[in-house]
């Protein structure tokens, strides 16, 4: 048997992805097609072709509304499992789906799409305290992950991550997206660019439609971060950002 041979705890680092809205997204016909094709994508990341991204390494699987992406304890995993992060909520912002996440470090069995163990029970859990479109984090999980860093990315990568008003770490996932993205050749230039249109379109869209209370909070949440990514990026990067921000 497959399991009584090969089942072993790994030290992993894990990302659980909650899918927002997906009750209401599944039950329309329509969405399904997208739906497959998107989670599809997720799936087959490890196939993904850009430069710096080295994912050969890294296993996704994808169920119902949730997403795991882990990557084993070893040399450059946290950068590897931050980019990916990263390209994922690009995938999911584009087709118009909010999500929330947690990252954890610790024991994982993940092959063949078979997932479990104590971080990912860790990650779901800690999850739902994420309650707005961000990945969380703590603190000691974020130094767990810098020891597979070097020097220079262990000073880096923590000003990826700011301190929350609960005391939770957030990955600053779209800055860091659309960061990458700048730095790359014309082509990926411009679809930076249309993916600030993407998203800017998107979130105006759902800002005037007439959501319950709990719902719309996680909407206005998205459009400040969205805001503020813009104000970064235009800081940091002298790129004008003021003709794609929401008013």
């Amino acid at each position: 048997m497959f399991l009584e041979k090969k089942t072993k705890y790994k030290k992993s680092i894990v990302c659980f992805i909650d899918i927002l809205g997906f009750k209401e997204f599944v039950h329309d016909e329509n969405n399904i097609s997208a739906f497959a094709t998107i989670l599809g994508s997720v799936n087959q990341l490890n196939q993904f072709d850009l430069p710096s991204m080295h994912l050969k390494d890294m296993r996704f699987t994808s169920f119902s509304d949730s997403i795991v992406v882990s990557v084993p304890c070893k040399k450059a995993a946290f950068g590897k499992i931050i980019r990916t992060m990263a390209v994922i909520s690009h995938i999911l912002l584009e087709d118009k789906i909010l999500f929330r996440g947690a990252l954890t470090c610790g024991s994982l069995f993940h092959e063949n799409n078979i997932v479990f163990g104590p971080a990912l029970v860790e990650a779901y859990l800690l999850e739902e305290s994420a309650v707005y479109p961000r990945i969380v984090t703590k603190e000691e999980t974020l130094n767990a992950c810098l020891k597979t860093c070097g020097v220079c990315d262990q000073e880096l990568y923590p000003k990826r991550f700011h301190q929350d008003e609960d005391g939770l770490l957030s990955y600053d996932y779209l800055y860091d997206y659309f960061k990458f993205f700048y730095h790359q050749d014309a082509e990926h230039f411009e679809a930076l660019i249309n993916s600030l249109k993407h998203i800017k379109g998107f979130l105006r869209q759902e800002e005037i439609k007439e959501y319950p209370s709990n719902i719309m909070m996680k909407y206005r949440w998205m459009k400040s971060y969205y805001n503020r990514t813009l104000d970064k990026l235009g800081e940091h990067e002298a790129f004008d950002t003021a003709s794609y921000k929401l008013v």
